[in-house]
């Protein structure tokens, strides 16, 4: 029987085929690792381990620890004020906790306050812990090693103990976010530190442990496929530990675990239109990120670098081309957390790191000509020298559409118009979606005309700038979109609507006269209402017009949402928003007429809600959203807005039923924008002429283009296959469908 003990407590110590053998839920002690050590060169003490590696790190890193000091006078030379600036980060962190600091939630931060769930997160992240590195070199102070040497030895005998927090918490400090980010600062605080005497063998040897420790977790922990930026953050670390400490055979494992699981996300998570599958371009950029960290030791040490890394990412920098504005920043979408209440983001790092890795000229035009001073350290000083040689291209941009990812780009660059119509949902994690399913943003004459706006999650109204208020949507009875608020587990200030409704793009046209977008969603299906969102987009002139209908067999209070600070001008029908510098932008309703405005302001931020009436049946708002460059191009407030110049446009309201169009030719329709040779019909329903007549089997809405001496007719409307008669001849046309006839 003891035999039979003897042999059962061999195999379970064992570790399982594939699983490796460094440990999770401790350090290693020094003849664990030389055994752990597979490596080519022999080394028969703990000591030359730890002196090889010292040596390995400055050629696997991304730069060599030899040439730091160097690298910190360019550094220095490179970007001003950084001694305050790290100064000024380091304390943030250094004033709240001692070296040998507590990982398990109650306890309380050197100022007698009872750490919250959002700052163990932040600690567990070591998000500042490279900022007071850096300190050890702006002061020569010896202090600021031993205080990150002590912070990893307090959480490693806090793991020995159990008493960290836990995933299970809601706040694991080794949950494959944190822990992944962790060790991304640590191994570039290690990197700082080899350069210094007071950074002794001992110091990198724990490092050395604390690195292998933490890889094995996040090993063990990730085995399946898991959605979301978080796993992603979490194996990049996992890769790039498996690349810096290849001698050891577990890392043989790790690595070939965490490019499989990589190499999954970049092919469920990137769309095929290039953007990320969470919808947000500070995800977005965060998992470049990911892959950049691993795609750059990749080519450090000479790894072969799989042919969907390299297709992938450059897409996922076309991807933020493809959505930048003129002014070289792009949109705000949904959990955008960077600046927050910022209404844009800015593009110029991450194009830097873009040109850097793939020379593309047009992402040199949206570059800085220097990476960002945290991306400084990513990367070698002839790649950083390369930026003086850096070719620029200015893009040609157009209106573009995202099908995959439900985002749908109206532009026109002459005029720098620019607007962002979102109609998608993430189908499998959809947390940091806001309230705004077929809402927009729009930009031009370098103004945000109708902003979104960046959030914080530890804000206290997050929740509110999350919701369908601070977005540019069509709403009933009040009720907004979103509902079923989830918290984060672990309280710290995320979290997320539990319902949203899925949107259909219906429609989709693009053209150097006009672009439209059709849409609806399922939003206001228990108040018995269907709704369906037009934008028309007048390019050339740069305006737009929105249409929202509402069917319903009750009645119902409708509501618009504008972003900004509004006046109204004379009635409610007419809004305008002064946006300076003589440039302003009106809002006028040429349909349906309010009942009524309220508004709200928050963090200097504001809005106007328009009430509307609703009749049982259908209810049309239609709405001219028109940009300004002048104030004298501005509309004149008017009690009917039949008969006014819009642009190059002439809008008319048919009296009688028939609008004139082009010389003899006629339509029965209910509206219309009128060029010399172009017409929007809206609710059309006959087009007449002296050769010929077209009719349609329901109202419809109609581009007409005359060419020479036949009319182009485009049709823009959705729903059921729609029937056109011409002449005696019958003909199917679906959204888009073009049509000539010789009239």
């Amino acid at each position: 029987m003891k035999f039979l003990n003897t042999i059962f407590t061999i195999l379970v110590s064992l570790p399982l085929l594939g699983q490796g053998s460094i440990p999770t839920d401790r350090l290693m002690s020094d003849g664990e690792v030389l055994a752990a050590y597979k490596g080519a060169q022999e080394l028969k003490d703990i000591h030359a381990l730890t002196a090889y590696f010292k040596e390995t790190y400055a050629s696997r890193y991304y730069f060599s620890w030899k040439e730091f000091d160097k690298r910190f006078v360019h550094y220095n030379e490179k970007y001003s004020g950084r001694k305050k600036n790290h100064q000024d980060k380091a304390n943030s962190h250094l004033e709240l906790y001692n070296g040998s600091t507590t990982w398990k939630l109650p306890f309380k931060n050197l100022k007698g306050k009872d750490v919250s769930s959002y700052e163990l997160r932040h600690l567990a992240r070591q998000q500042k812990s490279p900022d007071i590195a850096l300190l050890h070199y702006f002061t020569k102070d010896e202090k600021y090693v031993r205080y990150f040497v002590d912070q990893v030895a307090s959480l490693n005998a806090s793991l020995e103990k159990g008493e960290y927090e836990t995933i299970e918490d809601g706040n694991g400090v080794y949950e494959v976010y944190r822990g992944g980010h962790r060790m991304l600062n640590w191994l570039r605080v290690h990197a700082f530190y080899l350069a210094s005497e007071s950074y002794t063998d001992a110091d990198q040897l724990m490092l050395i442990k604390t690195f292998l420790q933490t890889a094995s977790f996040l090993y063990h922990e990730n085995q399946k496929f898991k959605s979301g930026n978080h796993q992603t953050r979490g194996m990049a670390a996992l890769a790039m530990i498996s690349i810096l400490f290849s001698d050891f055979e577990d890392a043989k494992l790790w690595y070939e675990h965490s490019m499989k699981i990589l190499g999954m996300h970049l092919e469920k998570e990137i769309n095929k239109d290039g953007f990320q599958f969470e919808r947000t371009v500070h995800y977005h950029i965060s998992d470049i990120d990911n892959y950049f960290y691993v795609y750059q030791l990749l080519q450090r040490n000479d790894y072969e670098i799989p042919p969907i890394w390299q297709t992938q990412l450059k897409g996922m920098f076309d991807a933020l081309l493809m959505i930048s504005k003129d002014n070289k920043t792009a949109p705000v979408l949904s959990d955008d957390t960077k600046e927050p209440l910022e209404e844009y983001n800015s593009l110029k790092n991450i194009m830097t790191t873009g040109w850097l890795l793939f020379k593309d000229k047009r992402y040199g035009y949206l570059a800085a000509d220097k990476v960002s001073s945290s991306d400084y350290w990513y990367f070698t000083l002839p790649e950083l020298n390369g930026l003086m040689l850096m070719k620029t291209e200015r893009p040609t941009l157009s209106s573009f559409e995202f099908p995959q990812t439900g985002y749908y780009i109206m532009r026109a660059e002459e005029n720098d118009a620019f607007m962002i119509i979102n109609s998608g949902l993430a189908p499998k994690k959809n947390d940091h979606q806001h309230g705004d399913i077929l809402g927009f943003s729009a930009y031009t004459y370098g103004k945000e005309i109708l902003p979104n706006y960046q959030v914080r999650y530890s804000y206290e109204d997050f929740q509110f700038f999350k919701s369908s208020w601070v977005k540019n949507v069509a709403l009933v009875d009040s009720v907004p979109q979103g509902g079923e608020w989830v918290g984060n587990k672990g309280g710290s200030g995320f979290g997320k609507w539990g319902d949203l409704p899925i949107p259909k793009k219906t429609g989709w046209y693009s053209s150097d006269i006009l672009d439209v977008f059709e849409g609806t969603h399922v939003g206001f299906e228990e108040m018995n209402t269907d709704y369906f969102r037009k934008i028309f987009f007048f390019k050339k002139d740069a305006f737009w017009l929105v249409i929202d209908k509402f069917e319903s067999e009750e009645k119902h209070t409708y509501q618009q949402i504008w972003q900004g600070d509004f006046d109204e001008k004379k009635s409610l029908s007419h809004l305008r928003r002064n946006l300076g510098d003589g440039k302003g932008l009106d809002i006028v309703q040429l349909g349906e007429k309010p009942l009524g405005r309220s508004t709200w302001e928050k963090r200097e931020k504001a809005a106007s809600i328009l009430q509307f009436e609703g009749k049982a049946g259908i209810t049309e708002l239609v709405t001219l959203v028109h940009p300004y460059e002048f104030s004298g191009n501005s509309i004149k407030p008017k009690e009917k807005y039949t008969g006014i110049k819009i642009a190059g446009w002439a809008y008319e309201i048919s009296e009688s039923g028939q609008i004139k169009l082009i010389q003899h030719i006629a339509a029965k329709a209910e509206s219309a924008f009128l060029q010399k040779d172009k017409a929007l019909l809206l609710k059309v329903t006959s087009i007449e002429g002296k050769n010929g007549h077209l009719t349609f089997s329901k109202p419809v809405d109609v581009l007409v283009v005359e060419k020479g001496k036949k009319l182009s007719m485009t049709l823009l409307s959705t729903g059921e296959t729609i029937q056109t008669q011409i002449g005696k001849n019958i003909q199917q046309l679906n959204f888009g469908d073009t049509v000539e006839l010789d009239f």
